[in-house]
């Protein structure tokens, strides 16, 4: 049985509503990283209510087991349409696993 592919268009994600004054593209990467990793718990906070200046916090399982680098670059690819051609700037990535963020687990990322 192949698995569907991912794409952009496969993903519904509509803002959500907002937890606090920002810019709809934090709400529409939270989503969008939620859905695409199965994240437990994802925030994206806008730094100036402008879209421009985000910083992403990401704990998934899917992490278990990958490098930073490849963590990183599973984050990217979920937003990638968010970030590619308009300016957004992702000052900060945190990626860990629910282990790493409840402390269970000691990493050296």
């Amino acid at each position: 049985m192949a698995m569907a592919s991912w794409s952009p268009s496969s993903v519904r994600c509509s803002p959500l509503p907002p937890k606090r004054l920002r810019h709809p593209v934090a709400s529409v990467m939270e989503c969008k990283i939620r859905e695409k990793l199965g994240a437990d718990n994802v925030v994206v906070k806008d730094a100036y209510g402008d879209g421009e200046y985000l910083s992403i916090s990401v704990v998934a399982s899917v992490f278990q087991g990958k490098s930073k680098i490849d963590r990183q670059k599973m984050v990217y690819k979920a937003v990638w349409d968010e970030v590619k051609y308009q300016e957004h700037v992702i000052e900060q990535i945190r990626m860990e696993t629910p282990e790493e963020a409840s402390g269970l687990e000691q990493t050296h990322l």
